[in-house]
């Protein structure tokens, strides 16, 4: 009887305190699954360092419609350019989104800056830059309230280096997951120790 009572508080806690952290902010972002086929070749055709950025997942997310996916690029990382990952391709309804959030992992030899950014058709939002030294990670966002219809959205890596660069995602997890983790594992330990 005392287990149950136990579970019956437990489960009360993680609603209690789970809903109003995971009301609090609609995240939009990319599942780490469809994340992981983004994938980089270097090529050196007639002395040019290349980087070609591709993958194309389908999915559905939230009250989005339609085909969301990378666009690829070929890009001469030498030159001053940003290379740069579209993320969905035609116009994306991201109406009850707050915010777009990304985690970018930097696996490479030098330090990036990377940027999200969101493009709506008449002008291109940028989160602030980020310096990304080497095997280091960050947690970007970008404040998509009240935005609408965009074309993209996606991230920027500024280059302007003789260098090749990957990309590497992680899953970025809900509040409320966290909370109901914790409570768990305390409920774990608890019962641990009374046995």
């Amino acid at each position: 009887m005392m287990n149950l009572k136990l579970l019956i508080l437990t489960l009360f806690l993680c609603v209690v305190v789970g809903a109003p952290a995971a009301q609090a902010t609609v995240v939009f972002g990319f599942d780490q699954a469809d994340l992981l086929g983004l994938t980089k070749y270097g090529e050196d055709p007639m002395g040019q360092t290349l980087a070609y950025i591709t993958a194309k997942p389908d999915a559905v997310y939230g009250s989005m419609l339609g085909d969301v996916g990378f666009t690829g690029l070929l890009l001469d990382l030498t030159l001053p350019v940003s290379p740069e990952i579209m993320i969905g391709s035609g116009s994306q309804d991201l109406t009850g989104y707050d915010e777009f959030a990304m985690t970018l992992s930097n696996d490479n030899d030098d330090t990036w800056a990377v940027e999200l950014y969101v493009d709506n058709g008449g002008s291109v939002i940028y989160s602030s830059e980020v310096s990304l030294v080497p095997g280091a990670s960050t947690s970007l966002t970008l404040d998509i309230t009240g935005l609408g219809v965009v074309d993209s959205v996606g991230f920027v890596i500024s280059a302007n280096r003789n260098d090749f660069f990957h990309i590497s995602a992680q899953a970025i997890p809900e509040p409320a997951t966290i909370a109901l983790l914790g409570f768990g594992a305390l409920g774990f330990i608890r019962r641990r120790r009374s046995v």
